[in-house]
């Protein structure tokens, strides 16, 4: 199985932030944090104003860092774990792992970056597939700096204590290249030329361009995609959605982009159906379907934390798209307990808010197939399965690349 990934990939340091960190941050450079959400970080103020609105209500967010001198601020006051980022290299990863043959664009292919990617995904150069290392040049690195915290996390600010209900992460990017969809000529040589031998293609990265002047490249894009898909009409497309920094542009993609499928969490889901969603079980049951039929596409996925949504229409059975989507819940929750998704856990058990969706789908007619439920809806299905409840997760980054990426394989080999 061979399958194209495009088109971001980048460093993420990563750090678990405690509230006594923020609280002595604050006293130590006298920063003023603002109640609200900023629209990007050009100072410490900036940054602590985004992952404090985070935390103060449990969601995840990515910001665009526009100076130099802030993100090297970032660099110094904590201490960082490097691991691979970017959802395209991520998703490589995962396919990687399941013998699947990825096909990686990498914007900058540093020795850092090289040794982050499995060994056999491979990168175009020249009209060859190389390993990682072989074409690794010297880059300097995209760094995206992940601040995860715990649920419970507690900040003590000037008049305010501020507690997250949940887990979660907040993202910084210093990213001069994934900002504007850059792509590695060889690579769009290597993907027009070989298209025959691709079985889908997995595209992500939109989100982090981030301004609507920049949507010339954004067209480039959606034109190399659209020429995949007419000039290969069985190539099975997924575009994964992200926290875009403009939702305008989130809704020139949807209507514009030629893929079969596409996926967002609840979060994301908000900008493309900003507040006439329920955030319940029938609400984003109802909105999937909604925004598949809208776009006429096959498939729409929304990935939660108890449980994932996906309305489908042609593409596989109701039964087989329901064990994907138990494969990809799998995998998000081995990556989450151990780290990685080949990783030995003892047994997950389902959520249990996962577990009783799902009940009350049986409830309203639908059929039960393995842990999850179909329902036929048109001419098509909507389907549920439970997400797998990780009390301590080691990782919170990652998850729905995770999911999307083991998803999208087990839909190829159904297909």
């Amino acid at each position: 199985m061979k399958i194209i990934c495009g088109y971001n990939v980048n460093i993420d340091a990563v750090h678990t932030i405690s509230g006594d960190e923020i609280s002595r941050l604050i006293k130590e450079t006298g920063a003023h944090p603002s109640a609200g959400f900023p629209e990007r970080i050009c100072s410490l103020e900036d940054l602590l104003s985004g992952l404090l609105f985070c935390m103060k209500t449990g969601t995840g967010a990515e910001l665009l860092i526009e100076d130099a001198d802030t993100a090297e601020q970032m660099g110094r006051f904590f201490q960082w774990e490097y691991r691979l980022g970017g959802n395209a290299g991520n998703m490589a990863n995962i396919l990687a792992d399941l013998q699947a043959e990825a096909i990686l664009n990498v914007p900058a292919l540093t020795p850092m970056v090289a040794s982050f990617l499995r060994s056999n995904v491979r990168i175009p150069k020249e009209g060859m597939l190389r390993r990682p290392t072989e074409a690794a040049s010297k880059e300097k690195d995209l760094t995206h700096f992940v601040f995860q915290f715990q649920a419970k996390t507690e900040a003590d600010l000037p008049g305010e204590r501020v507690v997250s209900p949940r887990e979660n992460r907040f993202i910084a990017s210093y990213d001069r290249l994934n900002r504007c969809l850059y792509t590695d000529p060889h690579f769009d040589v290597y993907c027009s030329e070989h298209l025959v031998e691709f079985d889908g293609a997995l595209i992500a990265g939109f989100h982090l361009v981030s301004s609507i002047r920049l949507k010339e490249e954004m067209k480039e894009k959606m034109e190399q995609i659209r020429s995949w898909k007419e000039n290969r009409p069985e190539l099975y497309i997924h575009a994964e959605m992200g926290s875009f920094q403009v939702p305008e542009i989130m809704g020139y993609l949807l209507e514009h982009l030629a893929s079969d499928s596409i996926g967002m969490n609840e979060d994301e889901l908000e900008l493309a159906f900003p507040g006439r969603f329920e955030r319940s079980r029938k609400g984003l049951l109802q909105a999937a379907e909604r925004l598949r039929s809208h776009l006429g596409i096959s498939r729409v996925c929304i990935h939660t934390r108890d449980f994932v949504v996906a309305a489908v229409r042609g593409l596989i059975g109701p039964q087989e798209e329901i064990e994907s989507l138990e494969h990809g819940t799998a995998a998000a929750a081995t990556l989450a307990a151990t780290g990685s998704i080949m990783g030995k856990h003892p047994l997950l058990q389902v959520s249990p808010a996962g577990a009783s969706a799902v009940d009350e789908f049986c409830l309203e007619g639908a059929k039960r197939h393995g842990s999850g439920a179909f329902v036929r809806k048109g001419d098509g299905f909507l389907c549920l399965v439970p997400a797998l409840d990780v009390r301590h997760p080691k990782v919170v980054v990652g998850l729905g690349d995770s999911m999307t990426a083991a998803t999208f394989f087990h839909e190829l080999v159904f297909r």
